[in-house]
């Protein structure tokens, strides 16, 4: 068993649900297993892929913060100086 085979559940902050709902939907194929006015969610395997409003993950994960959109982007580019 891989971790990824242990991995239950990811939920993925969008800003344009719709546009990343279409992208899950064409590039994937995946089949929809819930979906309300803030989320949809995607059954990729064995796990759960939550696509969630950013706007609506304030009120979900507080007292914590909601980090910045390039909190999680890495350079994956050398610098060439």
């Amino acid at each position: 068993m891989t971790m990824l085979d242990r991995l239950a559940t990811v939920t993925l902050f969008v800003e344009d649900l719709e546009a990343a709902k279409t992208f899950y939907l064409d590039v994937f194929g995946l089949p929809v297993v819930f979906e309300d006015d803030d989320s949809v969610v995607f059954k990729f395997g064995s796990t759960l892929v939550n696509l969630l409003k950013t706007d609506a993950a304030h009120e979900l994960i507080e007292p914590a913060a909601v980090a910045s959109r390039d909190a999680g982007s890495v350079d994956l580019q050398p610098s060439l100086a």
